[in-house]
């Protein structure tokens, strides 16, 4: 149904993943790829070699790229705590390893690793990949054979000789299950030697297909890899066949937001049912389960504002750590300039902020760079007027509604579009879910989203150090207020002169014109700056 492969892009691709911080792209993407590389091999790693290209070859160790390389070729996934701990665990697992840094390979994504692999059985296996922002990610070569996995499907990887009838035998088992294929494709060096097929599907694909694909004489091993949704959910069978599923498809195909208003409208449904509906469908999930697993988000979010609330930590880099208890203390004392939800908002944004730079548990919403400015204020919301959990859930959705225009659109990563495309597109979330709240129509929440972007249009991405602490905490907090400010106008009847597709289009344009040192390269801006280039040095601020 859904031909244009960007429209498979899930909810939790948006607002998510759950992960351990610093970075989205440096942590959680590289955690899940070295994961992935592990469940390809099928066995133990004993030994591995990474090669760190690009962006990944100069800020792995501010970012936790090795601990997470490390976690992830260990089988840990991208939020289990033992990503901090991850030289500890490789010393007790006996796991040997090496990082080469090659900032002269010239490679089709900046942030790409090769990981040369010898299992304890000694077979080796090379796989390459990118973390290619948001925490996500796709394979690009085993052994030298180009392929492309990205995991947004339920997929299976077909270990296969080239010889005629294989592929047929798949698509007959596919068949025989009444399984939609929704992209086969067959990766091979050479014909008549050795091949991936690698097929994605937008059913959960069933542990007895694998079996009988496995029986043809010339496959030689069948590797699921199912989407986040469903490696979670208990049982999904019959979810896809519930009776709001549209001959014309129209709620799954949506691909601008005037789209998405004017389904909304047709069908009398909000934008987060929208959302929930074309979740279910891509993922074959029933509405518990897609509502269960964004509860998730929610509930890691409270903590993520909660935990350095209570338990102060410095960051990685040493350039933040305590800010967000100063401000709070403060309003014993000081005027609460912006209110009480606005004051709080901004003190929970930097505690995200601070969660994240200390490996904490976060969410990326839609980054981890940019992961403070949802939560913090739908936590401030919900603390000072307490909201009913079900209707925070549906918030989130609107909010992954927005991410997924802009991510059509534009860009989430700063590398691409500067930090109008992170903290920019977090505050346009944020004013959206927010209004959400108060207003069922669809209308003034994209109005809400189209003037919090405008109010932070050209904003750029230098990091001091490379390092997601600073100025990215303060950001974080000045997103939360314009979100907020965004959302008072929308909430009020104020317009935005430019709907919500136009306004997506002009931040691309304007992206696209910030020269390479105000796109995350640390060579621009606050970054470049002697008073930033002296608190790097002493790691205190």
């Amino acid at each position: 149904m859904l031909k244009n492969k960007s429209l498979h892009v899930s909810c939790f691709d948006m607002i998510g993943p759950r992960m351990i911080g610093p970075s989205s792209s440096h942590t959680a993407g590289a955690c899940r790829l070295a994961h992935w590389a592990q469940r390809i091999c099928g066995e133990q790693v004993e030994e591995v070699c990474f090669t760190l290209y690009g962006s990944f070859a100069s800020t792995w160790k501010g970012h936790g790229t090795d601990r997470a390389l490390l976690a992830g070729i260990m089988g840990y996934e991208v939020d289990d705590p033992i990503i901090r701990e991850a030289y500890s665990q490789a010393a007790k697992n006996g796991l040997r390893y090496r990082f080469v840094e090659d900032s002269d390979t010239l490679t089709d994504h900046p942030n790409t690793v090769k990981m040369d692999i010898c299992t304890r059985s000694a077979k080796r296996v090379s796989v390459l990949g990118e973390s290619i922002g948001g925490g996500r990610a796709r394979i690009t070569s085993i052994d030298d054979i180009e392929v492309k996995f990205n995991g947004r499907l339920n997929s299976i990887l077909v270990y296969q000789s080239d010889k005629p009838g294989v592929l047929a035998h798949i698509t007959r088992c596919f068949a025989k299950r009444g399984l939609n294929i929704a992209f086969l494709n067959l990766f091979r060096r050479d014909k008549g030697h050795d091949a991936f097929t690698l097929v994605e599907s937008d059913e959960v694909i069933e542990v007895e297909v694998l079996s009988e694909i496995e029986a043809h004489p010339e496959v030689s091993r069948v590797l699921l890899l199912e989407n986040e949704v469903s490696k979670s959910a208990e049982s999904t069978a019959g979810a896809a066949t519930e009776d709001f599923l549209d001959e014309d498809g129209r709620v799954y195909c949506v691909a601008s937001g005037q789209e998405m208003l004017e389904v909304c409208s047709d069908k009398q449904i909000s934008i987060a049912e929208l959302m929930c509906r074309r979740e279910m469908f891509l993922s074959s999930s029933s509405r518990q389960q897609v509502r269960r697993e964004m509860k998730k988000m929610w509930e890691a979010m409270r903590t993520s504002v909660e935990e350095p609330l209570q338990e102060q930590r410095r960051s990685m880099g040493g350039l933040i750590g305590g800010e967000a208890k100063q401000l709070l203390a403060s309003f014993e004392t000081q005027p609460k300039l912006l209110g009480e939800v606005g004051s709080r908002a901004l003190a929970y944004a930097l505690a995200v902020l601070e969660q994240n730079s200390s490996m904490g548990l976060i969410v990326a919403a839609p980054t981890a760079g940019a992961s403070g400015v949802l939560p913090a204020t739908l936590y401030a919301l919900n603390e000072i007027d307490p909201i009913e959990e079900e209707a925070l859930i549906d918030a989130l959705f609107v909010a992954a509604a927005l991410a997924f225009l802009i991510q059509l659109g534009f860009s989430l990563s700063g590398a691409e579009g500067g930090c109008q495309a992170e903290v920019g597109s977090a505050a346009g979330m944020t004013a959206a879910a927010v209004v959400s709240l108060y207003k069922s129509e669809a209308s003034p929440a994209f109005d809400a989203a189209s003037m919090a972007l405008m109010n932070l249009l050209g904003l750029v991405c230098d990091p001091i150090g490379g390092l997601v602490e600073l100025p990215c905490q303060i950001r974080n907090g000045n997103g939360a207020v314009a979100a907020l400010a965004a959302a008072q106008m929308a909430l009020a009847g104020v317009t935005s002169v430019l709907p919500i597709d136009e306004m997506i289009e002009v931040c691309k344009k304007v992206g696209d014109s910030l020269p390479a040192a105000l796109r995350e390269t640390a060579k621009g801006g606050v970054a470049a700056a002697a008073s930033a280039q002296k608190c790097l040095g002493c790691g205190l601020h």
